[in-house]
This record gives structure tokens, sequence and C-alpha cells, in this order.
């Protein structure tokens, strides 16, 4: 035995001091893929934000290459030379020489500071790009010139195409043609009945242009078209390609191929998790087609029989809600679908059905059913982990719900813009629709009385109810409150003046002494304890909000977070593009400081009560500013929860460890900070 606690107390003794920090779950993977490219033997992708993946096996596996500080959205790439070039709606113009790992700005010559350039081609000598107009450069990006001669103005350039010695452009103009790498250009429109042209592309004998009203078809380069629109459904066609064999084209309604040249079509959305595609791309012997929504990438190898997917490790999900009922999480996104996971996000798994599209706007848990609002059939709730869905729209007149929130014996579903929302008391069965003189982006509870709330000057305020939500009164309009939340039968809210308090059920608000300056934010309580999400960065307190703690280390750079859920021991966090992350609760709440008088000496005291079933309180004392770290072993060494993982001031301190999800047993736990290390036993006896 004595050689046993001497192992245990080598292993706790040499566990390393390292920093917890917010680390991203395995997804949801997917997002929006926004481009692709082919270069140097890796495939480059952008996921919809501001966020670059690489892959060197063509897309099976994904690793995130480069987080940019600007937004990514409607982006390109070509190369040349050495370098690979990057173009940008509103940020011109980037170039790499290390295969994407960093970048540099190239706009000289670009005639505004903001540079809407998303399309680039090259085409002998010269890179061109545009948007609104043209560019060109002869010397790697270093200078661009106009080159617009011919085109009609003002127009947007939807994608530029380099096909033999030709380069050609769709435009809300028409298609253009340039034979001389973009010096001029030439309209190219007879028989196509729309000047909406997104895409021209060959198969290497004909021309074809995705556009509008359809797909057309050139034998004679441009100079006369027809249409191809037979098998084909009256939509806009975003893109049109050839892989060989087949003639693809693509809309947000499916995917269509043709074998014959463009005579007829069939569909080919076998495989496909979402049919919403803007793009394809061909690498070695995969058709890609780039996703919107929450699909990411997908690929064939049989010339759209089937498709695959091609996400893992490309987290480009967009979560904006997410929450937590039966041990299992989900989050949503607007036309990111709705993704669960059962263990804490490894993996994450998408519910895709004939009840539910990608068009997700809020997600919601109460005791008995998960709701979530759709863009296309209302409310609907599941009880059994989204295997069945049913349609809750009793009372409801519009499909077009924004907001959900759930209580226990409660559901509220707000519309968007709009003062007229819906309650349910019976778990959706039916809805009864009332007045509110906001609209609700946030509400909190306490007993019979709700209190909700709007930052937005237009339609914001703050309300209040004394009968659970079936009627409302204003409070004071004047205030804007970020978001609300009930703590110790008192109201709390964050508007741009700072941060308030209810002591008496919403009725009179008081402003808090805070050193936090976060207008606008959303308002959570953890433990017992106030979490502020500001934009991007999340901060906690342990005194009400009178001061605060940034808690963002490890989110990922400029993205915006939108929503917290707690499970279990740990809290995940919803952010803009980059899926969900999470942090054990330990790392992110601030600990109780009982003292802030500086002690004589560093101290780890026994625990309280001792033994314990199933809760018990540490408390431990420092005397100099610096690191700590209490950690929880069970007998065997092995870390059971991490308690205190931060910098902290000198003082003495006071944590509690909850051991009811563990068996009786015999637990260490050890204390470090600077030099120094302690190690104590304790029982827990259930």
């Amino acid at each position: 035995m004595k050689r046993l606690i001497f192992l245990i107390a080598a292993v706790l003794l040499s566990t390393a001091q390292l920093y917890s920090q917010w680390v991203q779950t395995n997804g949801p993977n997917g997002g929006s893929c926004e481009s692709m490219y082919s270069y140097n033997g890796y495939l480059f992708a952008v996921s919809g934000g501001s966020v670059i993946y690489r892959s060197s096996d063509n897309g099976d596996n994904w690793s995130l290459l480069n987080t940019f500080s600007i937004s990514l959205n409607d982006v390109t790439f070509t190369s040349q030379g050495s370098y690979l070039f990057l173009a940008t709606s509103g940020n011109g113009v980037f170039r790499s020489s290390d295969n994407g790992v960093t970048w540099t700005a190239v706009n000289t010559g670009f005639p505004y500071s903001i540079y809407p350039v998303e399309n680039i081609v090259t085409s002998g000598q010269y890179l061109i790009c545009g948007e609104y107009r043209m560019y060109r450069s002869s010397n790697f990006g270093n200078s661009w010139d106009s080159c617009t001669n011919g085109m009609a103005t003002p127009l947007s350039i939807y994608e530029i195409s380099v096909i033999g010695n030709k380069v050609y452009a769709g435009t809300t103009k028409g298609a253009y043609v340039s034979t001389n790498d973009g010096s001029s250009w030439t309209s190219i429109n007879n028989g196509i009945t729309t000047l909406a042209v997104n895409k021209i592309s060959s198969d290497g004998i004909n021309l074809y242009a995705a556009a509008s009203n359809g797909v057309y078809k050139s034998t004679n380069e441009g100079a006369l078209w027809f249409a191809l629109n037979n098998g084909l459904p009256a939509a806009w066609y975003y893109d049109v390609i050839y892989d060989g064999t087949y003639l693809f084209s693509t809309t947000l309604f499916g995917r269509y191929r043709s074998s014959n040249g463009g005579q007829s079509w069939e569909s080919c959305i076998n495989g496909l998790t979402s049919l919403a595609s803007v793009k394809f791309y061909i690498s070695g012997t995969r058709l890609f087609s780039l996703l919107w929504g929450g699909a990411g990438i997908q690929y064939t190898t049989n010339h759209g029989s089937n498709w695959e997917v091609s996400n893992n490790g490309f987290y480009g999900f967009w979560s904006t809600n997410i929450t937590v009922k039966d041990n299992m999480i989900y989050t949503c996104g607007y036309q990111q679908g709705l993704a669960m996971s059962s263990n804490d996000g490894a993996p994450w798994q998408y519910i895709w059905n004939g009840m539910i599209d990608r068009y997700i706007n809020s997600v919601v848990a109460n005791n008995s059913f998960v709701f979530i609002s759709t863009l296309s059939k209302g409310v609907l709730k599941t009880s059994n982990q989204g295997i069945n869905w049913v349609q809750c729209t009793n009372g409801i007149d519009t499909l077009d719900i924004k907001r959900l929130f759930a209580f226990d014996d409660v559901v509220f579903a707000y519309k968007i813009y709009d003062s007229w929302s819906y309650r349910t008391t019976d778990n959706g069965v039916s809805w009864s629709g009332f007045y509110t003189p906001i609209t609700v982006e946030s509400i909190a509870r306490i007993g019979e009385v709700f209190i909700a709330g709007n930052s937005s000057m237009e339609t914001g305020g703050l309300i209040r109810s004394t009968n659970k939500g079936a009627n409302w009164t204003s409070v004071i309009p004047s205030y804007l409150p970020g978001g609300i939340v009930a703590k110790d039968s008192a109201f709390y809210f964050y508007n741009y003046n700072g941060l308030y308090k209810s002591t008496n059920l919403g009725i009179n608000w008081v402003q808090v002494p805070s050193d936090l300056s976060a207008g606008g934010s959303k308002l959570y309580v953890v433990d017992n304890k106030l979490v502020c999400l500001s934009g991007v960065n999340i901060y906690t307190s342990s005194n009400n909000g009178t001061n605060w703690i940034s808690k963002s280390q490890g989110l990922p750079y400029l993205q915006g977070i939108g929503a917290l859920a707690v499970k279990g021991t740990n809290v995940f966090l919803c952010t803009s593009g980059r899926g969900v992350w999470k942090i054990s609760k330990a790392d992110l709440l601030p600990v109780e400081n009982i003292s802030t008088e500086v002690p004589s000496a560093y101290s780890l005291k026994q625990n309280y009560p001792n033994p314990f079933n199933p809760v018990t309180k540490i408390q431990y004392s420092i005397t100099k500013n610096g690191f700590v770290k209490l950690v929880v072993f069970d007998a065997l060494g092995r870390e059971v929860e991490t308690l205190v993982n931060e910098v902290l001031q000198p003082g003495t301190y006071e944590t509690s460890f909850d051991g009811s999800t563990l068996n009786s047993g015999v637990y260490f736990y050890k204390l470090t900070s600077g030099d120094f290390t302690s190690v104590k036993k304790m029982m827990m006896v259930k």
C-alpha cells in the first residue's frame, strides 16, 4: 500500500501545468464552401466567413490553414508562376508564395479603399480580376490597371472563365468575350433571353452558359446561343461544367446532368445532404459540389450517380443556437441545418429528413421535447432525439418563426420585426397568439414573472409579464437590454450604458457598478455565476457583475459568438463559421475569493466535509500573483476534474467539488502555484 501511495503521489506531482482554454469540438463539420482550387499538390477551400482550409489528399481530410481578419465571403483563387492568389469581395487581392500559409495584399492601382474584385483568373501573362469593373496585372499583382473597355456600365461580374486563348465573363449585362487578355470585350448574347449570365464553360468543342432562366449552348464560339432546358426546372442556374463524360448544371434546388450535350437532363442527387449548390470544381477524378448551408463539400467519382461527403476537418458550420436535452447536444444555424451529438461533440451528426431542411432558425428544449423553428414547416418537435418530428403549428398563422424560448411549462414563438407572437402551455399541441410592445430577442423568468427585451433602437425595449407570458406591459421603453437573465431572485441585463439589476421582479432597475464595457452583450448564468458574451469575447464574474475576467483564450480570431449551453461539467459555445467549441466549467468560471488579505504562506486545507456525499469544499491560500491549478485525481492517479486553472491574485479562495457522477472511494486533490505543490486525500461515501 505504501508503494501504491508513493506511485500515486509521483503521478500527481509530475502533472504538467497545462493552461486549459476553449477547444473546438469535432464540428459540426460542413458549413458553406465558397470556393475551391487545386495548386502545388494541395486542394484549397474557403468556408463561409474568414477561414481557408487545405487538403493534401484531394479532399479526404482538411486542415485549418489560415484565419483571416477580414471577411472571405465571395472569393476565388488562381495561380501564376510561384504565386497563389485570392480575390475577395471588398478586400482586394492577396498573394501567397508559401502554398497559402501567409498572404500579402496586392492592391496597388485599385481606385477605392474597398476593393470589390471577387473573381480572378490567369490569362497568359496577365492576372484578370473584377466584380463591378475589370482590372488586370502583368507583374504578379504588384499593380493593376482598369480593363473594362467594351463592357456596359454599370454591371456586376458573376464569374470569369479562361477557355483556350479567350477570356469569358458572365455578368448582369450578359456574356462577354475578350480575345486579347482583357484589353477589350465584346458582347456575345445573341439568343440568350436574359441579361443575367452567371458562368461560361466548355466541353472542348461547344460553349455553355448558366443563366438566370436556364442553360444555353453555342456551337460557334458564342455567336449564337440556344436554350437547353429539356428536363431542367425553371430556376436560376449558377454553374455548368463538363467532366469529360457528362455535362452538369446546378441550382439551389438540385443537381442535373446530361450525357448528350444538354439535349436532355436528369436529376443526380443521390447521396446529397443538401440540394443547395452554386459551384462545381474538378480535381483529379473527383467532381466536387460546393454547398451552401451546413452541408459543406461533397464529391462524385461516378459522374453524379452518387455523392460522397468531403467534410472531415472542414468545420465551417455557422452555429447560432444550441441546447441540451437527455445527454444530447443540438445546434443549428440559418441555412446550416440541424446537428446533434451524444458525446460532447465527438462527433456531430446531421439530422436530415423530409420534415427538416437547412433553414432552421432556432432550437430549444424543455422537459419533454426539443423544438425547432424552420422556414417551410413552422415549429417542429421531437421526443426521440430527432428520429421522428411532429409539426406543431395549431394556432400559429405563419410558418416564418424566427425565435423560440422554452421553459418547463411554457414555450414562446416569436416572429422577427413583429410584435404578434405565440405561446403554448401544452408542449405545442395548441398555441395562442399574444401582443408584445416590442419584438423579443431574450427572455428570463422568476416564478410567474417573465422579463423580455430587445437591444434594437428600432424594435427594442423592456417588457414584463406577471402571468407566464399571456399579457405584457412596457417597463422602461428607453432600456435596450442585451441578454436578460435571472439569478438569486434578481433579474440582470446589459445595455450600452452598463449592467442593470432588479430585485423586485423587474418593476424597478438600478445600474450596477461594473468594470466591463460590453453594451448590447448577452448574459448567461452558469453555476450561479454571470457569463457575458460580447462580440468575439467572453467574460465571467464571481461578484454579480462588478468585476469581470476575460475567458476568451483559445477561441478563433474574429469569429462571432452566439449562444451558450451547459452539459455536465462542460460549457459549449456557438461560433460564426467555426462550429461549436467547449471548455470545462472549472476553466471558464472564476473561483470564489473569500479573502483578499495576503496570507503569510501558501496552503491547501483539508476538504470539508470529509467524508462527503457528493459535494465538498476545498480552501487554499496563495501569497503571490500567478498561475494556479487545482486538480482532482482518482486512486489510480487519473485526472477526474480540473477545478481551478487560471491566474489569481494573492488571497484565500474556496471552490466546490461535485462527485455526483463518480463512485465512492478515495480521491486526491493537488494544488500547484509557482514552486508550491500540495496533495491531500479525501473520501467520498455514497
